[in-house]
């Protein structure tokens, strides 16, 4: 008997090497770690140990630990990604009985790779959803199981806005429906275990915000994403265009011309022209003089707001290409280019000599796109035919990410392409199973 038990871990272990192997497949084709424009500040971060003005800094910290442990390679958190996507989604596997070589097609198929090989917290957006799933459903067996599970679950709350706040809407409407159809008992005690974990991964940022800079805050940038939000529904020229003329002195009311030709991401990323940088001083001081202007858009205009809202939503819910940011080289204008030369130099080569760096990686990107999309509609066809819960618990995940991304940022593919592996899993869960409601 415990020649069989050794036997099958030996093969389990074999199976997820290889699996982990195969997931590492899109890094590996480009040569290098795939990198986006937002790497450069956490690579910066991570040296100086200082909090972006527009970010958390726990991403940062953790690839400052790694060089601290003596990983200093890029390749040590690409590799610490994809493992810890694959062991999520192992335990799920497990808990619906299902065979641990599914995880071979997920990693060959799903578009997983492109963002567990990626230097961003976007590589553990999907991993909110699996912790939230295992927790709540009690599927882990174990102590160790589900403190582990519980950690990442902090980690990945900790290391992007975005997570949190999702990890916020999925929690009230789980205990919404639980307290709406008599299952709250049965449920309190595994709700409240997961709730106390999005809640640490909040305090977590709390903290070490205010013990490296010495005020408590969680994001000091809020008001500047949502007045990008203003600028891309069009309300901010409206809002400018009657409240300053009304003689109202907001920050923006000189450059109401600006925004007559320039759009969000002119106002939020270039440098050399935006008033953000010009004026207001950078997301290092632009968040407070912003936060008069963005209230009083919102108490001024409830109803348009509610409707750019559920817009963005919804337009946010379609966007789900893959490749943002690998469209072409990243120059030497780039912060991700400076970062690497200056900070990496033993690993600018490799870098330089990418697929991502010579313009050879983005055709292949984008024809898998389409292939991607296409196994997310078959994924999704699956299993919400034979698992209508899982179907439901998914639609609540991803319908929470668009309105967090959509609705107080604005839609972008990158934030909806981030989730659709999640959408294999679902349907490797299912396929074969008889059908459950």
């Amino acid at each position: 008997m415990q020649g069989r038990d050794r036997k099958e871990r030996v093969t389990e272990i074999a199976l997820f090497a290889a699996a982990l192997a195969i997931a590492l497949w899109a890094p590996l084709f480009n040569g290098f770690p795939l990198v986006y424009w937002d790497t450069g500040t956490y690579l910066r971060s991570s040296f100086e140990l200082t909090v972006p003005p527009d970010r958390p800094v726990f991403y940062s910290l953790w690839l400052a630990s790694l060089r601290t442990l003596g990983a200093s390679s890029l390749w040590v958190p690409v590799v610490a990604q994809a493992a810890a996507a694959l062991g999520l989604s192992a335990a799920c596997l497990r808990a619906a009985g299902r065979p641990l070589w599914l995880l071979l097609p997920l990693a060959l198929i799903s578009n997983g790779t492109w963002y567990w090989g990626q230097i961003m917290p976007d590589a553990w957006s999907g991993g909110v959803a699996l912790c939230l799933g295992l927790l709540l459903s009690g599927a882990l067996n174990g102590r160790w199981s589900r403190s582990l599970v519980w950690l990442c679950l902090v980690f990945s709350v900790a290391v992007h806005y975005s997570h949190g706040l999702i990890g916020v809407l999925v929690m009230c409407a789980v205990g919404s429906w639980a307290a709406a159809t008599q299952q709250w008992a049965a449920l309190r005690r595994r709700w409240l275990s997961t709730a106390l974990a999005v809640v640490t991964g909040f305090a977590l940022v709390l903290v070490v915000n205010g013990t490296m800079t010495g005020r408590v805050f969680f994001s000091e940038s809020a008001s500047v994403f949502y007045t990008g939000r203003l600028i891309q529904s069009g309300l901010l020229q409206r809002f400018l265009k009657e409240q300053c003329g009304a003689g109202e002195a907001y920050a923006l009311c000189r450059h109401a011309e600006y925004f007559q030709n320039h759009g969000a991401y002119d106002f939020l990323w270039d440098e050399s022209a935006s008033p953000l940088y010009s004026h207001l001083g950078g997301w290092q001081e632009a968040g407070p003089r912003l936060a008069p202007l963005v209230r009083k858009a919102l108490t001024a205009y409830p109803r348009e707001n509610l409707v750019m809202a559920v817009e963005g939503t919804f337009t946010q819910l379609t966007l789900s290409g893959t490749g943002d940011g690998l469209q072409m080289p990243y120059g030497k204008g780039a912060n991700v280019y400076k970062q690497i030369h200056d900070r990496l130099p033993e690993q600018f080569g490799a870098f330089q000599e990418s697929r991502l760096q010579q313009a050879r990686l983005w055709p292949v990107v984008a024809r898998l796109s389409k292939v991607y999309n296409l196994l997310a509609i078959l994924a999704l066809l699956i299993f919400a035919l034979r698992w209508r819960a899982l179907a439901v618990a998914l639609a609540l995940f991803f319908v929470s990410s668009a309105a967090v991304t959509g609705a107080l940022s604005f839609p972008i593919q990158r934030m909806q392409g981030r989730l659709l592996w999640l959408l294999v899993v679902a349907a490797l869960l299912v396929a074969g199973k008889r059908p459950r409601q």
